[in-house]
């Protein structure tokens, strides 16, 4: 599971970058060059009213595959023009919420950068996920989980 999860990250990491690199060139920003923001994916499971950290027997696997996920999703993304033109770049956390069917149920903004990006990372995911999922599995029953997916602006 955890090589699933890893291969995924690195997919959406890759698909963005690809996109990324058919920007404009522009130097980096200085407030943007420490990018923090960790790739391992934590689940939170919800059970009794409230979501809670645990392992799961199954993370919730995109319909169609990771790799057309990442495709879906990045497949009309547009760097923002405001945000290109200002240099901005870094990446945007969307918090999203997988229920037990394997749909989308909610999806936010956790941490953006603005100029128009924290907009076209949450149309982005919202694409992707229209595909839906495999549900997550703890103890061998579909489980509603709550994870972030990172998305990724850069300029090249």
């Amino acid at each position: 599971m955890k090589n699933n999860r890893v291969l995924f990250t690195s997919l959406l990491f890759f698909v963005g970058l690809f996109v990324a690199c058919s920007s404009n060139n522009l130097a980096k920003s200085s407030s943007e060059k420490a990018d923090t923001i960790s790739t391992e994916t934590i689940y939170e499971v919800y059970q009794n009213g409230s979501f809670t950290e645990q392992t799961l027997d199954q993370e919730p696997i995109p319909n169609g595959g990771e790799k057309n996920f990442a495709i879906t999703m990045y497949r009309k993304m547009k760097y923002p023009a405001q945000a290109r033109e200002k240099g901005i770049q870094g990446t945007v956390l969307i918090t999203v919420i997988i229920n037990e069917f394997g749909q989308l149920e909610n999806a936010n903004l956790k941490k953006g950068i603005g100029h128009g990006c924290d907009e076209e990372a949450l149309a982005a995911i919202n694409r992707g996920c229209q595909l839906g999922f495999e549900p997550a599995k703890k103890d061998n029953n579909a489980v509603k989980v709550k994870y972030d997916i990172p998305v990724k602006f850069n300029l090249h």
